[in-house]
């Protein structure tokens, strides 16, 4: 796929698709557009299909995104989180744009400082089982957000057909900011139980009141009893691989600062020996 770190770019009229899961032991799983590391990406018709994982990472940084179209990745088209430690929460706008087809969910959020959506469609999420905050759950949301979301604006964004909620807002316990939400619709062809339109688990927006929901699953989000899981915060790749510098290791490859041993390659402090090249010193 596409790896953006510490770096600003703008795109247009580019496909990313067949992204297949690496089976390299210690791997991440596939990502195909990833933003990181205080990343900024401008793209126009952006399309992201058919990714065994993530369809677009985004941790930290920002991304405007007009006529995006992101289909049929198995771990959320789109991926929003703060980085950990003392990242910034992202910023992003999408607008003009297709969701469809995802598992998990279309957009899952775990905490952003701004978020605008608009005349966008987020369709058809397929249900499938993963770990939640604490559990073990079928999570198939439209959009999905949790913890603090900062400035957040939808307008002219329609939800529908997704197989366990259209909207799911988990405050997390975290105050709510101002929502702007005008001309949001939640719907589905068939609502049936396990269904929901927009459930908020929380302090709820003002503005939500303003959602138009399809009246059967209006009724299934009043019978809901207990709380619907979200999901956490991801790990991330960096350009060098899997580990937090390196590849695997904290700062190499396989060891800690090197490649398999601890400062070297093989052996604790040289090449195949403990110390040397082959044997021990």
């Amino acid at each position: 796929g596409l790896h953006l770190e510490q770096s600003d770019v703008q795109i247009e009229s580019v496909r990313v698709s067949e992204i297949h899961q690496s089976r390299q032991i210690g791997s991440f799983q596939a990502v195909g557009v990833t933003v990181t590391g205080g990343a900024n990406l401008i793209s126009n018709s952006l399309s992201i299909e058919q990714v065994d994982g993530t369809g677009m990472l985004q941790n930290g940084g920002s991304a405007d995104h007009r006529s995006l179209f992101v289909s049929q990745a198995s771990n959320a088209g789109i991926w929003i989180q703060k980085p950990s430690g003392e990242g910034q929460a992202p910023r992003v706008l999408i607008d003009s744009s297709m969701i469809e087809d995802n598992q998990l969910a279309g957009i899952l959020v775990r905490e952003s400082s701004s978020l605008t959506i608009a005349n966008t469609q987020l369709m058809r999420t397929e249900a499938v089982t993963t770990a939640t905050l604490f559990d073990s759950e079928l999570v198939g949301d439209g959009v999905q957000m949790a913890g603090p979301a900062g400035e957040v604006s939808w307008d002219k964004v329609t939800i529908a057909d997704n197989e366990r909620a259209g909207i799911l807002l988990d405050t997390l316990d975290e105050t709510v900011a101002e929502w702007s939400v005008s001309t949001v619709t939640v719907g589905a062809a068939d609502p049936s139980d396990g269904t929901y339109g927009v459930i908020v688990q929380g302090e709820r927006p003002n503005s939500f009141d303003t959602i138009d929901v399809d009246t059967e699953l209006e009724d299934n989000d009043k019978e809901l009893q207990e709380n619907l899981g979200v999901l956490d915060v991801r790990g991330t790749p960096s350009a060098a691989g899997a580990g937090v510098q390196g590849f695997v290791g904290e700062n190499g490859i396989v060891g800690e600062n090197g490649f398999v041993g601890e400062n070297g390659f093989v052996g604790e402090n040289g090449f195949v020996g403990e110390n040397g090249f082959v044997g021990e010193n």
